[in-house]
Parts: C-alpha cells; structure tokens; sequence
C-alpha cells in the first residue's frame, strides 16, 4: 500500500512541477503577453509551492526532481528577498517627517465608520481615497475639522479620487495622465519647510487587452510627468499591476524612484479577504531624497483592498 501511495504522491508533485515551471517562467515575459503578466503577479505563491515539492521530493529521494524544484524556487526568491531586506540608504537622519495612508475603499462599501475609525487611530498627515463616490465624499466631510485641505474627484464609476491634508497646499489640482482620461491628483506642499510634489493614480485594470494597454501607456505617462518634477516626489496609487510585471520596473527605472515596501516585506493589498492568493497591486514609490521609516498594511475596512501606511523622512 505504501508503494502504491508513494507511486501516486511523486505522479502528482512531478505534474505539479512541470506546471509550475511552465508557469513561472512563462512569468518572466509578462511585457509581451495579458497572459503572461497575470502569471507575473504569484511570485509569493510560487515560492511557497516550489519549497513544498522541494520537500517533498526530497522526502520522495526523487533528487533531480528535487533540484529543479530548488531552481524555481530560488528563481521566485530572488524577485522576493529584496523586499525583506533593507537596500534603500539612509536620508542621513531625516529632520523632517510625514504619515501617509492610501486605501482603494471600494466603491460598494459602505463600512465608513470602521475607515473613519482607521483614519483617526493612525492620523496620518495626508491621506488618499480611491474609488470615491459621492456617498464616501459625503461621509468623509465627518473629518473636515482635522482634514480641512481637500482635492476630490467623486465619480459613479470606480475611478474617483480624494486627497485629504492637515497642512496647506501650495498647489493642488486634478489632472488627467494617459490616454485614457482618468483623474489623478497632483499637489505640491511641504514637509516642515522643504517642498515636496505627491500624484496619486488609479489605472485601469488590466483585464482585457484594451485595458492592458492603457494601464501601460498611463504608467510610461506617469514616468514622463515624474520625470518633469525636479522637488521630492511620491507617487501613490493602486496602480493594478505588483513589482514583478516589466511595465512596473521600467516605471522605477524611469524615474530613479524606489517601493516604500523595500525592507519591510512583500504585503499583499488585494484581496483584502485572502492571506493565501493576495498580491501587492498598491504601491508609494518615493524620490531618493525621503528616508521610509515605516511601511506596512492597515486595518480592514469592508473593501476588497487593504490600506498601505507610510511614515517618510525628508
């Protein structure tokens, strides 16, 4: 019996391996195809896979099995360390601090007390809500009295925007980046008295191949407009793609700017009810003159997405 089990167990783990070698590599084209960028986004999930065939094929003394499930998983963690480890140098002891929190609230939720709540217990210096209607407008006005600097953009589909300030704007207004017109916001203020310039964005997701492409024209766009900034830049959004598709490293590439996630782990954002198939689609990059002195997940809040907390040095 023994025999038939360990026959049946090995038929499985090497069906598995091939599939996931075929998948995990076919990731690493994810420029060329929709397909193969949706396959880019698992690296985590593939990680974890590949070190239980590992074992198991150990187990199994199925030894070249083994081996070839160690390259995939030493393929997958090299995309993954990096983010575990701290790279980004220091500001050189940053005198000047603001808290950021972005949340995709969704636009169906109606659980505004609980990110009421949220905002209050963390009292973030700015924070930015995406997929705001008019209804989510409406409750925030309960923060008005801490949050007195507002931009917004409420719309019936899921692509308002809102940006929410205890300090004065110098600049603020709503700008359309890419070719599919929707809003983002653009402001410029200070932290202390050193300037800084923040855009927040939501492309679109790329659940088509219309939309694959506008997503990636709205990103070479956003690189294009970061690059015509010359004071400390942030750059907020749910941008629906994670830091292992090639249209993602080549907006970091374009722009010098570097993942507030860099030290602090990978913290999946989507979907906020998974701990097992989530994926890291909403991101703050920053300029290298700002220090990350914190990053990491916020509370629930009844959406399908998780808040990002960020503490930067200036």
């Amino acid at each position: 019996m023994w025999t038939q089990l360990k026959l049946s167990l090995t038929r499985i783990s090497k069906l598995f391996l091939i599939i996931l070698t075929l998948v995990s590599g076919l990731s690493y084209f994810s420029h060329s195809h929709l397909s193969f960028e949706l396959l880019s986004h698992f690296r985590i999930q593939y990680l974890w896979l590949s070190f239980g065939l590992s074992v198991v094929f150990l187990f199994l003394r199925q030894y070249r099995f083994g081996l070839l499930a160690a390259v995939v998983l030493s393929a997958n963690a090299y995309d993954v360390v990096s983010f575990f480890s701290q790279t980004k140098a220091n500001a050189g002891g940053s005198s000047s601090h603001i808290k950021l929190v972005l949340s995709n609230v969704h636009s169906g939720n109606d659980r505004y007390d609980e990110f009421i709540n949220f905002v209050k217990a963390e009292s973030p210096d700015v924070f930015i809500v995406l997929e705001m209607n008019r209804a989510w407008l409406n409750a925030l006005q309960r923060l008005k009295s801490q949050y007195p600097y507002q931009i917004t953009r409420p719309q019936n589909d899921n692509f308002g925007i809102g940006l929410f300030s205890k300090a004065p704007l110098d600049s603020a207004e709503i700008v359309h980046i890419g070719q599919a017109g929707l809003p983002s916001i653009k402001v410029s203020s200070s932290i202390g008295e050193k300037p800084y310039t923040l855009i927040a964005t939501h492309p679109l997701p790329p659940i088509n191949p219309m939309f694959f492409s506008d997503r990636n024209q709205q990103l070479e766009a956003l690189a294009d407009e970061l690059s015509l900034i010359d004071t400390p830049k942030i750059l907020m959004g749910d941008l629906n793609v994670t830091m292992w598709s090639d249209d993602y490293t080549r907006l970091e590439a374009s722009t010098s700017m570097q993942n507030t996630r860099i030290g602090f782990g990978v913290l999946p954002t989507w979907p906020a009810q998974s701990s097992v198939f989530g994926i890291p689609i909403d991101h703050c990059l920053v300029s290298d003159e700002f220090e990350v002195l914190e990053m990491k997940l916020g509370a629930d809040i009844g959406s399908d997405h998780l808040p990002i907390v960020m503490r930067l040095g200036l």
